[in-house]
């Protein structure tokens, strides 16, 4: 069997006191050189990265309003083309037919021109 002494358990002691000061040193070290300068990147890439998105947010509602404008735009042209081709159509299909008949009638003036 074995048996400690006082003075065995002391050291032992001061040794085991030692050993968790070291870790705490180390802890210490560990969180200084390591988790402040990650924690201050942090809080600096948060901040760019917030005012990157307002940026984005403010362009993106630029560009859709526009884009908004846009296409709001363009149904009023195709309805307004779409009113006026029917209106157009009607005339275009009666120009079509004076067109034609005009056509005829010069060839029969040219024809009755020849023959006399």
């Amino acid at each position: 069997m074995f048996f400690l002494t006082g003075t065995s358990l002391l050291q032992i002691v001061e040794v085991w006191n030692e050993v968790q000061s070291q870790q705490m040193n180390i802890l210490k070290a560990f969180y200084v050189d390591m988790i402040v300068p990650l924690e201050t990147n942090l809080e600096k890439d948060t901040k760019v990265v917030q005012a990157e998105q307002k940026r984005f947010l403010q362009q993106h509602k630029i560009l859709s309003e526009s884009y908004s404008k846009a296409a709001s735009n363009m149904k009023k042209q195709r309805k307004k083309h779409k009113s006026n081709s029917k209106a157009s159509n009607t005339v275009s299909n009666k120009e079509i037919k004076v067109s034609f008949c005009f056509t005829g009638c010069l060839r029969c003036l040219s024809i009755s021109s020849d023959v006399g």
